[in-house]
C-alpha cells in the first residue's frame, strides 16, 4: 500500500479494532496487517503512528499507538523510543525530577515514568476505544 493517507485510515481502523477487544499487538503483527513489508517496514509504520499521534493529541484523544509494542525482551510490552519521543514532543509526557530536584526528560529505554506514562496512556486508549 503505497497511499499515506489510506494507510493512516487503515491503521487507525485496525488499532480501533484492537482497543474494542482490550489487548496489543506488535510491530510485526501491525506491519502485517497493514500490508507493509520489508525493508523498511518498521520504519514507515513508525511515521504512521507518530502520525496518528499527532491526530489523536490535536482531537484530545488518548494515543492509539499506545497498543503497538514490542516483543524485543528488553523492552517486551513496551512501545518503541519513539513512541516515547514523539509523546515528549506532544508535550504529554514530561520530564521527570532527578535527585538534585532538577526536570530531565524521562529515559525512554524503560525508566519507571516513561513505563507508568505508557500504562496510563494505553489504559485510556483501552477506556475510550473499547
Amino acid at each position: 500500500m503505497t497511499d499515506t493517507s489510506s494507510t493512516q485510515t487503515l491503521l487507525r481502523h485496525y488499532l480501533v479494532q484492537v482497543a474494542r477487544q482490550g489487548q496489543t499487538v506488535t510491530y510485526r503483527q501491525a506491519c502485517e496487517a497493514l500490508g507493509l513489508s520489508p525493508p523498511g517496514m518498521i520504519q514507515a509504520l513508525a511515521r504512521l503512528l507518530e502520525d496518528s499521534m499527532r491526530d489523536d493529541a490535536a482531537a484530545g484523544r488518548p494515543f492509539l499507538a499506545a497498543l503497538v509494542v514490542s516483543q524485543s525482551r528488553e523492552r517486551r510490552g513496551l512501545p518503541a523510543s519513539g513512541f516515547f519521543d514523539e509523546a515528549q514532543r506532544l508535550g504529554r509526557l514530561t520530564g521527570e525530577a532527578n535527585g538534585d530536584g532538577k526536570s530531565e526528560p524521562s529515559d525512554t529505554a524503560g525508566s519507571e515514568a516513561a513505563r507508568r506514562f505508557h500504562e496510563q496512556e494505553l489504559a485510556a486508549a483501552l477506556a475510550h476505544y473499547g
